[in-house]
Formats: C-alpha cells, structure tokens, sequence
C-alpha cells in the first residue's frame, strides 16, 4: 500500500519534465505514477479509473465536509452528466479527466494537452480514493 503523501510527491515530481499528452495521457500519467511506486495496472481510461480504481468516489465539496481537506493523493476527475460515458456505463456519470491532487505548488498534477503539468484544484469536480492508496 502506498501512502497519500508519496503518491502526491510522486505525481509532482513528473511535473515539468516536459512529457508530452501524446507520449503519455491523463489515464497513462497516474499509472505511470503507480508504476513508479510498484503498482502495475492497465485501466481503459479515466471513466473506468473512476468506477473501478477507486474505493469511493464523490464531488469535491461531499470530500471537504467528509475530510475537512481534499487529501493528498486523492484522484482527481472532471464529471459531466451530459450521457457521453462509454456505452458500456450506464449510470450517467462521464469522467472526462483524471488528475491527483499533490497539495503542492498549484494543488494537482495533470496531463493535459499541454503534457505534464501543474493545475490548480479548481476545475476538478470530483475525488476518487484510489484502491492502492492509504489516506490518513
């Protein structure tokens, strides 16, 4: 099990390195960032990531009341319910893009269209508490 705080670190840490989007998408970013503390996995892309990579899920205020904070480590998604999830989900729940929340210098890491970057916490809407993540 990895903790939040080096699971943030290492997501951090990829920021800047000038990786591009087309080498490595928002999915690719956080399972390179679990490869690179031990964690294999291959997800379909961040609407499975949301379902089935997280042991709960919730909209980023539902977090703050729950947790005071949004920890360290937490994924990160933009949800629309605008009926643009996969076919093969049908609960109205379209996670468009996946981040993690580092608490460090603008709050989350992302892949982006600009490659690997920092992003502030703003434009998230949900958090997701990844499986092979413990949060204290």
């Amino acid at each position: 099990m990895i903790d939040g705080p080096q699971f943030a670190q290492c997501a951090y840490a990829f920021c800047g390195l000038g990786i591009k989007y087309s080498t490595l998408d928002c999915q690719g970013f956080v399972e390179r960032v679990l490869l690179a503390l031990g964690i294999v996995c291959n997800y379909r892309g961040s609407n499975d990531m949301f379902r089935n990579l997280c042991y709960e899920t919730m909209t980023k205020e539902e977090c703050i009341k729950r947790y005071g904070r949004i920890p360290s480590g937490a994924l990160l998604f933009i949800v629309k319910h605008d009926g643009k999830e996969p076919s093969r989900y049908k609960d109205g729940f379209n996670a468009s893009h996946v981040g993690i929340c580092t608490n460090k210098g603008k709050g989350a890491a992302e892949s982006s269209t600009g490659g690997v970057k920092q992003c502030t916490l703003y434009k998230w809407t949900h958090v997701g508490l990844c499986a092979y993540v413990e949060y204290k």
